[in-house]
Parts: structure tokens; sequence; C-alpha cells
């Protein structure tokens, strides 16, 4: 598995991506974006840690995006990007640190990081996605029954399985997935899951990343409904890819017309 020789090799990414669409001026996104740290637990005792980013001059509930990092990462990475569905898109967005992760290393209060993680609780992280569901239905901004979940690399598995499992999920984007590796090891592929049925999932990936192309061939073969598989060029993984403005806006727009 890629990810899992990946652990603290992959730099925190603060990158600024634009949209083709037209939002409001930068002065005056900063007035209305709210961005409220959050923590809450997980119910084997993980506490989860991020952020909110909302309008904070509209309390009205909308569609909400739950944004799942990389290995080894921080939802830090989702910076420069929640700003851009909050002004540009009409959502609210929660991006958390994994299990593991960031600011979230404390189950029960003893001290986790995902160095120390065996399989099974690599198995346990889709239980991050409910605990922050649960969350979200506390949040009036956040309407729950148009959710959507992005994930790139270990945060690509777990929005296939998101999508497959829990039944607030209206639509995924995968960006980087693994199922090869994955599969041989039984980590975060969901199959082995009893009524895994994943629908509406976007994939992406770069035809040269790996196995992460024809992963994403084979994951959407599993998906019903709506789906399609988007390949790039070149080498990139992950975050790298949303680099590509043209990727961003294809996350964007899938978004917007699946929830």
């Amino acid at each position: 598995m890629r990810f899992l020789i990946l652990i603290l090799a992959i730099p925190c990414l603060i990158i600024s991506c634009g949209s083709e669409t037209n939002g409001p001026e930068p002065e005056q996104s900063a007035r209305l974006l709210s961005a409220d740290p959050v923590q809450f637990s997980t119910t084997d005792g993980f506490l989860i840690r991020g952020t909110f980013f909302h309008n904070k001059e509209d309390p009205s509930a909308k569609p909400v995006v739950i944004l799942l990092h990389t290995f080894g990462s921080s939802h830090l990475d989702w910076f420069d990007f929640a700003p851009d569905l909050v002004d540009n898109r009409g959502f609210v967005v929660l991006a958390i640190d994994l299990r593991g992760h960031g600011a979230s290393t404390l189950q029960n209060g003893v001290n986790f990081p995902i160095q120390n993680f065996t399989v099974a609780d690599l198995n346990n992280m889709p239980l991050d996605i409910e605990a922050s569901i649960t969350y979200l239905k506390t949040r009036p901004q956040a309407d729950v029954s148009r959710l959507g979940i992005v994930g790139v690399d270990i945060g690509a598995n777990l929005a296939f399985i998101g999508a497959g499992t829990l039944p607030d999920v209206k639509t995924a984007v995968s960006i980087s997935p693994q199922y090869r590796e994955n599969q041989a090891q039984g980590v975060l592929i969901g199959t082995n899951l009893p009524n895994f049925q994943p629908s509406s999932v976007l994939y992406i990936a770069s035809f040269g990343d790996g196995y992460t192309y024809t992963s994403s061939e084979t994951l959407s073969t599993l998906t019903q409904g709506a789906t399609q598989v988007v390949g790039l060029q070149g080498l990139a993984h992950g975050m790298d890819i949303l680099l590509s403005n043209e990727a961003w806006v294809t996350v964007m727009d899938w978004l917007t017309q699946n929830l």
C-alpha cells in the first residue's frame, strides 16, 4: 500500500487554487468566511479535530462536504480549497484530521499516532466519517441530506467506503485511490463489508501514478448509479492533482451536480 510507506514523507501542502466561477472579492470573502475549530469523538474513543468552514452572514442550511487528507498529512492541506467551495459553490465544509494524524492522535486520552496502527486500526478509520456526520447534524448551517465526501490517497479509499456504507453520503470524489495492494492486504477496500453498495462516485487519477488509475477503473465498476473515471496525464498523486485548476473545477462541478 502506497500510503503505508509514506509515513511523514508527505509535506503539508498549502496551495492556492482558483476557480473558473466568479466569486466575491478577496476582502469580501475574508469578511464572510468563518473557519471554526471543532472537535468531537468517535464511537471508539478517538478525539477528532478539524475546521468547519461556512458563510458567517448566511446561517441557512446548505449542502455540506467532508474533506479527507492524504496519509501522513493533516486537514491543513485543504485550507486553500475549502473557501472556494464556500464562496463560489455555496457549500459548507468540514475538513478533519483523520485518526492518528495531525491533532487527532488521542484515543481515550492516550497518544496513538498512525505509525503504530495495525491493519485493524486502519480499517476502523471509517468511524471518523461517521463521527463527522454525527457532528454535522448539530450544525444548523449543514444540510446533511445533501452530504458529499472528497478524499485523496487514503482519504480516497475512505470516501469510497463512505459512499458504500453510510446512507447519509449522497456522493463522493475519490482522488488517487488504492485497490490492488490494498485488496491483497485487506485494507480499506470495503468489498469485505456486508451490504457494501457504493454509489455516485467520481474517480480521478494520473495515468502514470502507479496503479491508481487502474484502481479507479476497478472501483468504478463496483459503483452503482452515477460514476466517472477521469484520467490525467503525468505522475501527480493526491493533492498534487488539484494543482491543476481543471481538476479542481471538475471536483466542484461533480459536487454541484450531485448534491
